[in-house]
This record gives structure tokens, sequence and C-alpha cells, in this order.
């Protein structure tokens, strides 16, 4: 794997944009997941106001950071994750607080990946089930994940056949979509939104949230901590060489899968390519066939015909024979019958002679 530098894009940047670790961190906002939970771990202030603006019906009035250090892990070569922020109010709810920067085709199946890492950082091994707290999995999007503009998208386990039956499992799943344009958003998550989609860490000199100047002071002030950039650098350069890496595993996968499609492509093409030839010499095959089949029967129906004419005309000869021969035949006759009348004629000519 090389170690050379390369452009990349991070997972908090858009993906649009190819900057140097340096220049990514210089544009960094809110929006950033490294930068938001870095803001929200030091500032506990600005995350519980935060809290109690996303969800003011909790009235969350403190938050503490019990499972900060905690990670999860299935087995040991199994996958694993941290999630951002897990606080857990002074109620008793558990709220994991994600900054998801990009839209993603499997976020359905992400949220119940984290619903059940959750459930392994909050229970101990051989702890009662109902020990698991009410739990808030909760995504802060700068897109509409659900593509209707709501500005808040709220999930719970209901029975299919009677949607009236809550499984109450204590777990509520809740996408909020910042770049949302409806009226009823409340002012105050409203402010936090614009905050939150801007390309640039900056705020409106017209905003009058205290809120959202102190929140835009953390994040400077942030980008101003030297061992976060550092940590940032590292991250950037191990995503950079994944990156490379996945590159090159991808293009190899790429190239591979290129040659197996070119050749079934190549195959098929020539498959139909064969078949039109076949056709093509079938058909001039079967068309020299016509014609010869065509010229045979034609001399066939022409010897006929010949043949045809020769028996007429040996026929109309028959014919004409029979005739002469008829007349032939006609005039011996006359000619018996004309000696018979003269002998007769002789005979009554010395009959009348003798009576005289």
């Amino acid at each position: 794997m090389s170690n050379k530098r390369t452009d990349f894009i991070s997972p908090s940047a858009p993906a649009s944009s190819i900057l140097e670790p340096e220049q990514e961190w210089e544009s960094l906002t809110i929006r950033s997941d490294f930068l938001f939970y870095k803001v929200m771990e030091s500032h506990p202030d600005l995350l519980l106001q935060l809290l109690q603006r996303l969800f003011p019906k909790l009235e969350i009035e403190g938050i503490s950071f019990p499972y900060a250090q905690r990670y999860a892990k299935i087995t040991e070569d199994g996958k694993g994750s941290r999630l951002d922020i897990i606080v857990k109010t002074l109620q008793g709810e558990i709220i994991n607080l994600e900054m998801q920067v990009r839209s993603i085709k499997n976020m359905p199946k992400r949220t119940r990946f984290y619903s059940s890492i959750l459930d392994l950082v909050l229970l101990d091994s051989g702890e009662e089930y109902n020990k698991l707290p009410a739990s808030y999995i909760v995504f802060l999007c700068p897109f509409d994940p659900f593509g209707i503009d709501m500005y808040r998208y709220s999930f719970e386990r209901r029975c299919i056949e009677a949607p009236n039956i809550v499984l109450n499992d204590d777990l509520k799943i809740v996408f909020f979509n910042a770049s949302s344009k409806q009226p009823e958003i409340p002012e105050s998550l409203r402010s936090f939104f614009l905050y939150m989609m801007q390309d640039h860490a900056e705020v409106d000199n017209d905003d009058t949230d205290p809120f959202i100047h102190d929140l835009h002071r953390a994040v400077l002030y942030a980008k101003q901590n030297q061992e976060w950039r550092r940590e940032y650098m590292i991250l950037s350069a191990k995503f950079a060489d994944i990156m490379s890496e996945g590159r090159e595993i991808g293009l190899e996968i790429g190239r591979e899968e290129g040659r197996e499609i070119g050749l079934e492509i190549g195959r098929k093409e020539g498959r139909e390519e064969g078949r039109a030839e076949g056709r093509e010499e079938g058909r001039e095959e079967g068309r020299e066939e016509g014609r010869e089949e065509g010229r045979e029967e034609g001399r066939a129906e022409e010897k006929i015909n010949t043949e045809r004419e020769r028996l007429r005309a040996q026929e109309a000869d028959l014919r004409a024979l029979a005739a002469e021969r008829k007349a032939t035949e006609a005039e011996q006759t006359i000619e018996k019958l004309s000696a018979m009348i003269e002998t007769l004629q002789a005979k009554l000519d010395s009959l009348s002679a003798d009576r005289r």
C-alpha cells in the first residue's frame, strides 16, 4: 500500500469537493461529523440546548456522558462501531445523536444496526432486558431522507394488523431534515437548520439567536485546536490510504468484471452475428436452390409441353389418315356401285330389246 499523499474525499466533505486535508479542515462546518462530535463533546451546554430544541416535549433539564468511552464489538472479527454522541438525560432517557452527512441507500438498515449497538453499550452482560432505558437514535440530515419535505420523521414499532397497538420497546428513531421548507418548523430549530446548511463556517450578523452565535464561536475555537487538527489529518491520511487501496481493488475487480462482461458480450454478439450470417447464407442457398428447382421445373414443363404438342400433331395425322382412308373406301364403294348400276342397265337394255 502506497504512503503517497493523494487528493481524496472525506466522509464529511461534499461528494463534489476534492481538497487537500489542510484546505478541507479550513472549510469544515458543523455538518462535519468529526467537528460536530468535538464541539458537542467539549461544550455540553450547547449540546443540552440543541437537544432541548430537538425534543422540547422531553423537557430535558440536564445531560451526562456515562458511555463516552464505551465501544461495542460483536465478535473478534465482526463489524464494530463507535456511536458519535451518547448522552443520558436527568430523566433517564438515552439519546444517540448522529450527524448524517450523506444520503445513502441503506439508512433504514443502519438505524437497525445502530439500535443493536446501542443496546450492547447500554446493557452489561447478565443484566435483565428490563434494565434497558428509553432510547432515541437521532440523525441530523442536511437532506430529505424520505422525500416528502417533512422536517422531522419519527418511527416506533407498531402492530401491522392493529396499528393502535404499540410495541412499547422504548426505542424511537428520529430523522431531522435540515433542508425542509415547511413553515411549521419551530423558530429555534429553524435557526439551527439554517446554520447547519451553510457551506462555510459563518453566521449571519442579523441572526439574533444567541445559541447560534455561541455555537459558531465553539466551531471557530475547535478549528483552532491544533490537537484536533492533527487528529483530523491522521484520520484523513488513513482515509486517503483506504480510499486509494479501495480504488485499486475496485479497479482490479472492475477490470476483471469488465473482461468477463466483455467476453460474454463478445460471445453474445458472435452468436448473433453467426445466426445472422447463417440466416443470410441459408437465404442465399435457399434462393439458389429455388432458382435451380425453378429451372428444373421449367425444363420439365417444357418437355411436357413439347411432348403434348407432338402427341397432338400425331393425333391430327391419325385423324387425317383416317379421313383419307374413309374417302378412299367411299370412292371404291361408289365405283363398285357404278359398275353394278352399269351391269343392271345393260341387262335392262337387253330385256327391252328382246321384248321388241
